[in-house]
């Protein structure tokens, strides 16, 4: 786990939403340490790899290596549960 500790540092460069309560013309100590866990995808990610599974997808079905459209919104579903192929 990293640790990074910054003395003396003043509010005032903070982000505003740590900001809040704190003198504006004060200093603090920051420690600020990871958690251990890894980032997952961001929502722009999924939907950046949906849109390029459904081109394919697309793509497919004009090569007639997908029979329909019905298979294509299956084979996105299976693959991503939680989405709506439909859209």
């Amino acid at each position: 786990m990293s640790t990074i500790v910054r003395e003396h540092y003043p509010v005032a460069a903070l982000p505003e939403d740590l900001r809040v309560g704190l003198p504006e013309d004060g200093w603090v100590r920051i420690s600020l340490e990871t958690d251990g866990t890894e980032p997952g995808p961001t929502d722009e990610m999924r939907r950046t790899r949906l849109d390029a599974e459904l081109a394919e997808g697309v793509a497919d079905l004009e090569a007639g290596r997908a029979r329909s459209l019905d298979d294509v919104r299956r084979d996105l579903r299976a693959r991503h549960p939680l989405v709506d192929a439909a859209e």
